[in-house]
């Protein structure tokens, strides 16, 4: 329902998770609290949820067949603001 609800516990705190370091579970608390306001930037805004990669880089792509045809893959796709892709 929110996306900065989303990001924040969908992606931003999956990458935490992965890193396994304590010191970055001890302060997902305080950056909890400290991003509460960003949801005040998408007020009024209507957010069209899209198709956006995940993790796509240059391993992300393979060679198949007998002509070597190039395959792009991105196993961490997601629905997303529209405009998260810009940068």
């Amino acid at each position: 329902d929110s996306w900065v609800e989303f990001f924040r516990e969908h992606r931003l705190k999956h990458q935490v998770n992965l890193a396994g370091k304590t010191e970055l579970s001890l302060l997902w608390s305080e950056l909890r609290d400290k991003t509460d306001g960003l949801q005040s930037f998408f007020e009024g805004v209507d957010v069209t949820p899209s198709v956006l990669h995940g993790d796509l880089w240059s391993g992300n792509m393979a060679g198949y067949g007998h002509e070597g045809e190039g395959c792009v893959f991105d196993p961490a796709t997601y629905y997303g603001h529209h405009e998260a892709e810009w940068g």
